[in-house]
C-alpha cells in the first residue's frame, strides 16, 4: 500500500471523483459522463486490485469512448468562457492538436493491429514483462500453424521467472501449461512437458480441479512410458461424468491399452463410447482406427 504507484493510482481515483462532482455541480453533464465512463469501462477489466499489465493497450479500448466525450465537452466549455475571436482560435487550435494526436497514434498502431500475431509481437517487444502478451502471441502462432514459434514463445514466458516480481498481469499459469503441453504433443516432444506433471498422481485433487490440463498430462505420461499413471488419471477423469473432454478421455485410454497390446482392455474402454456421441472429425478418425486395430487383434488376445 505504500508503493508509489499504488499511492498515485489511489490519488488519481480520488481526484477523479472530486472533479466528477465539480463537473456535475457546474452542469457539465456530458463531461461528467465521459469521466465516469472512463472508470466504469476500466473497472471490469481491472478489478479492485489491478490485474492487467500496465501497458496492455487493448484493455483501455472501452475507456476511450469516455475520453472522446470528456475532452470535446471541456473544449466546448472553454470556448464559451473565452470571449470573441480568442475563444474561436483557441478552440480550433486545440481541435487540430487532438486530430493530429489521433492521427499519430493511428499511424503508429494500425500496422500492429492487423492481426493478433503482429499486435502481440509488437507488445512483447515494447514491454518484455507483458505475460498475457506472450500467451496470446503463442496462441496466434498456433493459429498460424507455426508450432515451433509458439513453443519458443512459451519458453520465453517460462524463463521470465523472478523478473516478474512486482509486476501485475492477468495470467493463469495453468492455461500456459496446457497450451505448452498441447504444442509439445503436436510436435512429438512430450518429454518437454513431463516436469509440469511430476507431482500429479491419479488421486490428486488437481485432476478434478483441472480436467482439461489433466487430460493433456495423461496423454503426455502415456507417450513417455508412464502408462499406468496415465491410465489412473484417465479413470479419475472418466469418473467425473459427462464433460467436453470425456470422448478424448476414452479414446486416449483405449490408445494406451492398444499400444501396449492389451486389446481387450482397449475394447472395454471403447464400449463406453457410442459412435453417435462423436462429432469431431479427428476424434472420429481415432475411434475408427482404434476399432480397426481392436477388431484385428481381440480374438487372439
Amino acid at each position: 500500500p505504500l508503493h508509489p504507484r499504488f499511492l498515485l493510482g489511489f490519488a488519481l481515483a480520488g481526484i477523479s471523483l472530486v472533479v466528477w462532482l465539480r463537473l456535475l455541480r457546474g452542469r457539465m453533464e456530458v463531461a461528467a459522463l465521459g469521466l465516469a465512463w472512463i472508470w466504469i469501462a476500466f473497472a471490469p477489466t481491472s478489478g479492485l486490485v489491478p490485474l492487467n499489465h500496465l501497458r496492455g493497450e487493448r484493455y483501455l479500448a472501452l475507456s476511450l469512448l469516455g475520453l472522446a466525450l470528456l475532452i470535446p465537452a471541456l473544449l466546448i466549455q472553454l470556448r464559451a468562457r473565452l470571449a470573441g475571436r480568442r475563444g474561436e482560435v483557441a478552440f480550433a487550435l486545440l481541435a487540430i492538436v487532438m486530430v493530429v494526436g489521433l492521427a499519430q497514434r493511428s499511424w503508429q498502431r494500425t500496422p500492429d493491429w492487423r492481426s493478433d500475431l503482429t499486435l502481440f509481437s509488437s507488445d512483447v517487444r515494447r514491454a518484455p514483462l507483458y505475460r498475457e502478451g506472450y500467451h496470446e502471441l503463442a496462441k496466434a502462432h498456433v493459429e498460424a500453424e507455426d508450432l515451433r514459434s509458439a513453443q519458443r514463445t512459451l519458453e520465453e514466458l517460462g524463463g521470465l521467472g523472478d523478473s516478474l516480481s512486482g509486476t501485475t498481469g492477468f495470467f493463469r499459469p495453468y492455461d500456459m501449461i496446457d497450451l505448452h503441453c498441447q504444442i509439445n504433443l503436436a510436435l512429438g516432444e512430450p518429454e518437454q512437458s513431463v516436469f509440469y506433471f511430476e507431482k500429479l498422481e491419479p488421486d490428486s485433487p488437481d485432476v478434478r480441479a483441472l480436467p482439461k490440463l489433466s487430460l493433456c498430462a495423461a496423454r503426455t505420461l502415456g507417450e513417455v512410458g508412464q502408462e499406468e499413471r496415465a491410465l489412473g488419471i484417465l479413470e479419475n477423469l472418466y469418473g467425473l461424468g459427462p464433460s467436453p473432454w470425456r470422448t478424448d478421455v476414452v479414446l486416449t485410454a483405449a490408445e494406451i491399452h492398444a499400444d501396449e497390446r492389451r486389446y481387450r482392455d482397449a475394447d472395454r474402454w471403447l464400449a463406453r463410447l457410442d459412435r453417435s456421441q462423436i462429432q469431431d472429425s479427428d476424434q472420429l478418425h481415432r475411434w475408427t482406427e482404434l476399432r480397426r486395430r481392436v477388431s484385428q487383434h481381440a480374438p487372439a488376445s
